[in-house]
């Protein structure tokens, strides 16, 4: 827990450098069986 801010921050400052970057491509909206379901069709397919 003391080291937290510390990875952070850092974390913060690669997504700003844009050394991170995320690789979710859909929002299915709040986590629920059927949203669930949706994104996982949408994996297999």
């Amino acid at each position: 827990m003391l080291v937290q801010p510390t990875l952070l921050s850092d974390l913060a400052t690669m997504i700003d450098q844009g050394r991170i970057r995320t690789t979710m491509g859909e929002y299915f909206g709040k986590i629920n069986a059927d949203n669930l379901r949706k994104a996982h069709q949408r994996v297999e397919s």
